[in-house]
């Protein structure tokens, strides 16, 4: 799928890139983000003016098929299907919120979080290990934030230089992070089990991190299992009410 700068999403052959297999018009302005639930063959996306569209295709014409659309009055950093219909809306302003998407009542819901741990400054990166519903996410400021999937903080780790990428790169949980010139690796145990403070490197004075307390737990599935069922839909203009929002 590729995002056009009219609105319009076109589907292509992966292996005859010449050849528009079809053609959709979702959006009126410049598509920056798609997405899909690929379970429930449906797809999400995110145009220039800050529209979320949830669509997918009818099983009858085969036309596209808006299920429900939200104004969500800010910038998105990024949008991350997770399992389980759940979504990670990271804001660039820096903090986040984790929805269900509701196929049968064809609704967005919103989890209850607590808030006092986000970042306080913009976003730069984010990933997500669906195999134990870890959350990544790093900030220009230099701190990488480690979540369980309820996004409670599990550790803060403060690096000197901004944090330009972080990415799970194996089902343990070690971590890769990009900052300024130089690629650093935490590992699971790092952030799990040890003490801090942490330096990542003793022999480098300006590699040293430091690393909070350990707080979040990681969340079981039956934990996991009562927390999606406190999910509520969200209003048509429910993204004013939650916080970070822009000055009117």
């Amino acid at each position: 799928m590729i995002g056009l700068s009219k609105g319009t999403i076109i589907f292509i052959k992966v292996n005859n890139l010449s050849h528009i297999f079809a053609r959709f018009s979702i959006h009126r302005e410049a598509v920056l983000q798609i997405n899909e639930i690929r379970e429930l063959g449906t797809f999400l996306s995110i145009c220039k003016e800050n529209q979320l569209k949830i669509w997918g295709f009818s099983e009858k014409t085969g036309r596209e098929v808006i299920k429900a659309k939200y104004n969500l009055h800010r910038e998105v950093f990024k949008i991350i299907v997770c399992k389980q219909q759940l979504l990670l809306l990271c804001f660039s302003s820096g903090d986040s919120e984790i929805l269900v998407w509701d196929e049968p009542n064809k609704q967005l819901c919103k989890l209850p979080l607590d808030k006092s741990d986000e970042h306080e400054d913009k976003f730069t990166c984010c990933d997500v290990l669906l195999s134990s519903s870890l959350i990544v996410t790093g900030d220009k400021e230099g701190l990488v934030k480690i979540w369980n999937s309820k996004k409670q903080l599990i550790r803060e780790i403060k690096f000197v230089e901004p944090i330009n990428s972080v990415a799970f790169i194996n089902t343990e949980g070690d971590i890769i992070v990009g900052h300024s010139r130089n690629l650093s690796k935490v590992e699971f145990r790092t952030y799990r089990d040890l003490p801090d403070p942490v330096i990542l490197d003793e022999n480098d004075q300006d590699n040293r991190l430091e690393v909070s307390r350990y707080s979040g737990p990681l969340v079981d599935k039956e934990e996991f299992e009562v927390f999606l069922s406190t999910k509520k839909p969200i209003p048509a203009d429910g993204f004013l009410k939650m916080i970070n929002r822009p000055e009117a």
